[in-house]
């Protein structure tokens, strides 16, 4: 069902919609982490720790 912008507004204004900005790039993020298949095996023994530490 299709909405206006006054629909959108009044909404908004009566708290009954919410807009969370960047929702759908932070799931995307997610997921591409979750499904990542990278190979690290050519890493360093370092840079494996670091990568381990930001995965953290």
């Amino acid at each position: 069902m299709s909405k206006t912008d006054k629909d959108i507004n009044a909404l908004l204004r009566s708290k009954r919609l919410r807009i969370d900005e960047g929702r759908y790039s932070k799931t995307l993020s997610i997921l591409r982490v979750r499904h990542d298949s990278s190979d690290l095996s050519d890493l360093s023994e370092e840079e494996l720790r670091t990568v381990a530490w930001k995965k953290e």
